[in-house]
């Protein structure tokens, strides 16, 4: 199925070493839609226990809680984490997605589940990548750019061959325009997002299943990130939402609030201790005052 390179080819397309955002799915339901929509949602312990588990040395300061597939995806230094009994799910960027069979063992390993499923879409290049684990064996492994193979291990899926006979052929390469050479019949970003979408038995990126997640910053921000954080694109979205329907916005991107250590409770009790105490100390000094006249 590999497909044969045209013109030159940038890092990416080289497999080199490719940044981007993965989606991880754990399921143990046999019905995901169903659990999401009538099992509570995880709470923040959930991700927090996650990420205790994934690397002890993180520091964790929570920046939100929100339904993934209304939200703008993960960013540096930042886990999405939530779901439901059954049902689990982990985002964040990772510095190489080129090959999701070599995805590090403890992002797949923390949380149990008898099916694995991960995916990466990036619709400005066209890059796509989508791997199946059951019951810890890796059962199918496929991405590509547009003009590059650069792993495709276990058998295809019913959907692919789709997408191999030419059925959604793409007109336009993403952000460039036509381009010269032999490519692949598809934008693997798209195959992708199919593949997820029948292992799962539902499209994730629908906003009729919410999927319940809080998150996380790990890079060491004390305050939440502000809108400005979110890609351009989906600020305006969330503006002319906002805008339309004012009363009836049901989620934010980001919750605002400051996350405090125990050091900080410490000096801001240690702070008021000590107002208390001067306070006291010129009441006490005037009532001498008082007493000596």
């Amino acid at each position: 199925m590999n497909a044969p390179l045209s013109g030159s080819s940038p890092d990416f397309e080289s497999g080199v070493s490719r940044r981007g955002v993965v989606t991880i799915w754990y399921v143990s339901a046999e019905a995901p839609a169903k659990a999401l929509m009538s099992s509570p949602p995880h709470g923040r312990g959930f991700g927090r226990k996650f990420l205790a588990l994934y690397d002890s040395t993180l520091p964790i300061t929570p920046i939100g809680d929100f339904p993934l597939n209304r939200s703008a995806e993960s960013g540096s230094g930042e886990f999405y984490i939530g779901g439901v009994e059954g049902v689990a799910v982990v985002q964040t960027e990772l510095a190489d997605v080129s090959k999701l069979s070599a995805l590090p063992r403890k992002l797949l390993a923390e949380i149990a589940a008898s099916d694995i499923y991960a995916s990466v879409s990036d619709a400005s290049t066209g890059f796509g990548a989508f791997a199946h684990w059951h019951q810890g064996e890796l059962k199918r492994a496929y991405s590509a750019t547009r003009y590059r193979t650069l792993e495709d291990t276990g058998l295809p899926i019913s959907v692919e061959g789709e997408y191999w006979s030419g059925k959604f052929r793409p007109a336009v390469e993403p952000n460039k325009g036509p381009r010269e050479g032999v490519g692949l019949p598809f934008l693997p970003s798209e195959l992708a997002d199919a593949a997820i979408a029948t292992w799962l038995g539902f499209d994730p990126k629908n906003p009729d299943t919410d999927i319940p997640v809080s998150a996380f910053a790990v890079d060491g921000r004390r305050v939440a990130p502000s809108s400005s954080t979110v890609p351009p694109a989906k600020r305006a979205a969330v503006s002319a939402e906002k805008e339309a329907e004012p009363e009836t916005r049901a989620y934010d991107d980001y919750e605002e609030h400051q996350a405090e250590s125990s050091d900080e409770l410490r000096d801001q009790l240690t702070r008021i201790g000590n107002r208390a105490k001067r306070l006291t100390s010129r009441l006490v000094s005037a009532a001498r005052k008082k007493l000596r006249r």
